[in-house]
This record gives structure tokens, C-alpha cells and sequence, in this order.
């Protein structure tokens, strides 16, 4: 038995279900990055759980077909690192400015959410 196998209980029978009111699932962390389907992207600058560093993050995109290559040219346009990540790209730093340039290029529709 592993160490997440043991339970404590004054009854007998089944097991608990595990339960942990402190975690977010990642249901409840996808949510957060839900757009509605009107057809524009939305770019929003996040610090939360990062380390005090700034990301910018891209989302709303109705599919996933070429996620990867525009990733990519945004990061070598922009000159900064960045990660693909559930169907969200997320760029280091401010760079809103440049990214949404780069988008229209491309012919997306943007909208800045939050700060």
C-alpha cells in the first residue's frame, strides 16, 4: 500500500472518497481561460502564482490547428520565451503591444482583458 492508500476511519466498509476542499481541479483553473465565441482572442496580463513574473496570456481560440507555429512566431517576433499550454499560449512578459500587432497581421480579432 502506498502512503496515499491509508485512511483513518471509525466506520466500516469502503473507503472515503478523497476529498480536498484547498485544490482546484483543473476543470475549475480551465474555466478561468473560457471565452465566449465571439471570434476574438483575448490577451491578459497575469503575475498570480508566478513568481512576481509577468505573462502575457493568449485565449479564446476555436481551434487548435496551428497553435504550435503561431506560438513559435510570436516568441521570435516578440524576442521572449513562451510555453503552449491547454490551448492557451502564454508569453513571457508585457509584451501585449507587440502581441496583438502580430495577431492582426495574422488576421485575428483581439480584445485586452484585466489589468
Amino acid at each position: 500500500m502506498s502512503k496515499d492508500e491509508y485512511y483513518f476511519s471509525y466506520t466500516t466498509g469502503d473507503a472515503p472518497p478523497k476529498f480536498s476542499p484547498n485544490k482546484k481541479g483543473k476543470n475549475q483553473e480551465n474555466k478561468k481561460y473560457q471565452a465566449p465565441k465571439d471570434g476574438f482572442l483575448r490577451i491578459q496580463l497575469e503575475k498570480n502564482k508566478r513568481g512576481g513574473k509577468t505573462v502575457c496570456v493568449i485565449y479564446g481560440f476555436s481551434s487548435q490547428d496551428d497553435l504550435e507555429n503561431l506560438c513559435s512566431e510570436i516568441k521570435k517576433k516578440s524576442g521572449t520565451g513562451g510555453a503552449l499550454k491547454d490551448n492557451r499560449i502564454e508569453i513571457q512578459g508585457d509584451k501585449r503591444d507587440q502581441i496583438e500587432k502580430i495577431l492582426a497581421d495574422k488576421g485575428y480579432k483581439t480584445k485586452r482583458v484585466g489589468g
